[in-house]
């Protein structure tokens, strides 16, 4: 059985409240209080699927957008997707973190095709961009990787230019279409996939357990089907 530490900041649960002892009355998901964030142990039995969006609601994801803007003007569940309109800029995250896994989501551009990502080991302050390793959604670079403040990662050299590192290969269904992202992260290795073709891979990665995020980033996107295996 393996454990993810997940903080609840007051999310309404009034069985998770209480169990662990914050006195505060919330009226949404989003409020919360003065006292101490609620700290879980969520369980993950290794090797086992877990299904991380659940087709009607956000459970299990907090956010962070630029000038504190509502999420609920950026993010929407409609038809079993997630719909997001790309402004202003931030993420949805996991409020479980995650160190070795398989990560598998679909996505598609909305309309007019333009930037997101997926952010892997999530670490420090909610700001654009935090400190992580960036699985590129970009339409037209989906699978480069980019490195975002300290986390360090190794890769084709021929390959690199400075913190961003292109795909092998444009592996991108047409605009409009779903894509399938499998992103295997085991130790100091991450290698990504789309569509069932290896597209890039990096060794040497900062180890360390933390959120996964997926960006708000100037464009309409959808994500559904997003599961996890823990390794």
């Amino acid at each position: 059985m393996t454990f993810a530490r997940t903080v609840v900041a007051c999310s309404g649960l009034a069985t998770l409240l209480a169990a662990s002892g914050c006195a505060c009355h919330v009226s949404t998901c989003d409020d919360c209080c003065d006292d101490e964030q609620a700290v879980v142990q969520t369980p993950y039995t290794a090797n086992a699927t877990t299904v991380l969006f659940n087709g009607r609601d956000m459970s299990g994801w907090s956010f962070f957008l630029n000038d504190a803007a509502d999420p609920k003007n950026t993010w929407s569940v409609q038809n079993g997707v997630i719909h997001c309109t790309g402004t202003p800029a931030g993420y949805m995250q996991t409020r479980a973190s995650f160190e070795d896994f398989v990560l598998t989501l679909e996505w598609r551009w909305a309309g007019q095709p333009g930037n997101s990502g997926v952010l892997l080991r999530k670490a420090g302050d909610d700001k654009t961009w935090p400190d992580s390793l960036e699985a590129q959604l970009q339409h037209g670079n989906a699978g480069d990787f980019w490195k975002i403040g300290g986390v360090h990662a190794e890769m084709e050299p021929s390959r690199t230019n400075g913190n961003n590192v292109k795909k092998l290969a444009d592996a991108e269904n047409p605009v409009g279409e779903w894509n399938r992202y499998v992103i295997t992260v085991r130790g100091g290795d991450v290698a990504l996939e789309i569509n069932g073709q290896r597209v890039n891979s990096a060794w040497n990665v900062t180890r360390r357990a933390g959120p996964i995020c997926l960006q708000s980033e100037g464009a309409p996107i959808e994500f559904r089907n997003i599961e996890i295996t823990p390794l």
